[in-house]
């Protein structure tokens, strides 16, 4: 059974610095063999290595298996893991970055990208499933194709600052209803507690800031309207990650599907959107 399932959320906003590895962990027995495998254009000789920070115990990294980038971008990953779990592929580059994976037996990822776009690039998973995991997926399958469309609605944004970007998306005023539904989601916002939402009327958007993960998150919700068609609009979330150690920073931006304005289902809209970005965390 071959499907597509994303588990980013906000790999796509974590890009650590990776220190030296202190462990390795040689492959067990009885375990069943995973494989990543693909191709990273540009990425001749980094190395490129699979990490359970689960297992991290006073800065110690957990290394589960490693590689180097083949001349002409392919790579291969073979290890096993005993049973389903969370981990990290990290590549030591000059900007080190690294896409979080769940991982179980029998799995086989393939990752055909560059190394300019490595944590936009969505991995294809293919799994044998036994009976159990397939009835696991078809309880979750909902869970999975709202994951797919996020990551799929999810933009990078290059060269430009995040003053110009939000500039550029002029946003509308928010009606009363939207303004008491979204003060209903300042808990948990981005999987990470509560957090204080700040309207500015002037520039008609909600801004508010998150610390996680090392870095800081300045984050922007606004109403567009449509470029296309006039007459609907959508829900926007810019996010600036900001990385003290590193000096860097990235902008992504996501949408929400188009609505009537005059819709009573828009609030249902925008707290579902808020709802799918909180289910991720950053």
């Amino acid at each position: 059974m071959r499907y597509l399932l994303f588990v980013l959320l906000f790999g796509l906003f974590s890009c650590d610095e990776v220190p030296g590895t202190d462990v390795y962990i040689e492959n067990e027995q009885n375990s069943s063999e995973i494989i990543i495998s693909g191709k990273i254009d540009n990425g001749a000789g980094i190395k490129i290595y699979l990490e359970a920070p689960l297992l991290e115990s006073k800065g110690t990294k957990v290394e589960v298996a490693k590689s180097v980038i083949g001349e002409n971008g392919s790579f291969e990953i073979k290890t096993t893991v005993p049973g389903l779990g969370y981990y990290l592929l990290k590549l030591k580059s000059e900007t080190n970055d690294s896409l979080e994976l769940s991982l179980n037996k029998g799995e086989h990822l393939e990752l055909n990208t560059s190394l300019e776009d490595f944590v936009n690039n969505p991995i294809k998973k293919e799994m044998k499933l036994s009976s159990i995991m397939s009835d696991i997926y078809e309880e979750n399958k909902s869970f999975i194709e709202e994951a797919e469309e996020t990551i799929s609605t999810i933009q990078q944004v290059k060269n430009k600052s995040f003053d110009d970007v939000l500039k550029e998306n002029n946003g509308v005023p928010f009606d009363p209803k939207e303004l008491s539904a979204l003060q209903s989601k300042q808990i948990n916002f981005g999987g990470t507690g509560k957090v204080k939402f700040i309207l500015n009327k002037s520039k008609n958007e909600i801004k508010t800031e998150v610390f996680s993960n090392g870095t800081t998150k300045q984050c922007v919700i606004k109403k567009l309207v449509d470029n296309d068609t006039k007459n609907m609009y959508n829900y926007a979330l810019f996010v600036q990650t900001i990385d003290e150690n590193k000096k860097s920073s990235k902008i992504f931006y996501l949408l929400s599907g188009l609505f009537d304005n005059n819709d009573s289902d828009k609030i249902k809209t925008l707290t579902d959107f808020i709802d799918r970005f909180n289910s991720y965390g950053l």
